[in-house]
């Protein structure tokens, strides 16, 4: 029998391959083992949601909520599933509770950046500063986007 770990690493490369069913049947697994695993319900929501089933997914987004009501990433799917289901009031609630909950900007010092680039030479660094020069950037555009959004439906619903 798998332990937890080897479940979960499964579970973590079938999401790099998108194969939302295994990632799904795994989880679930871990969920027979352990059923106040947040994690496992919040993997299992968010590949019913690639797979663009909103019911299960909210089915599965509402059990990771109960197990941790705080976490920006399931409050800001919950805004989606609800938004999709075309329930306004739901989607409001959410929307703003994952304004309260938005963790801060990732932004990778600068010092840091400037040492790493003095290292760049070597492909794996030069590699590694690249990524985390393009991440830090993507994490800001998508976080003003999302704020945005729940901005504008917020004032929308008032």
């Amino acid at each position: 029998m798998a332990t937890k770990f080897l479940i979960e690493m499964r579970s973590a490369i079938a999401t790099g391959k998108l194969n939302w069913e295994e990632v799904i049947e795994l989880n679930k697994q871990i969920i027979s083992k352990d059923n106040k695993n947040f994690s496992a319900y919040f993997e299992i929501a968010s590949a019913y949601e690639r797979m663009g089933d909103a019911q299960s997914s909210l089915e599965y987004a509402n059990k990771a909520f109960e197990i941790n009501p705080d976490f920006f990433f399931t409050l800001q799917l919950m805004t989606r599933l609800y938004h999709r289901l075309d329930d306004r009031e739901n989607t409001y609630e959410y929307a703003k509770r994952s304004l309260k909950n938005m963790p801060e900007p990732v932004d990778p010092p600068k010092k840091f950046l400037r040492v790493l680039k003095l290292f760049s030479k070597i492909p794996i660094i030069h590699r590694f500063h690249k990524k985390l020069s393009i991440e830090s950037a993507n994490w800001g555009k998508w976080r003003n986007a999302w704020i945005n959004w729940v901005n504008q439906y917020i004032g929308w619903y008032d």
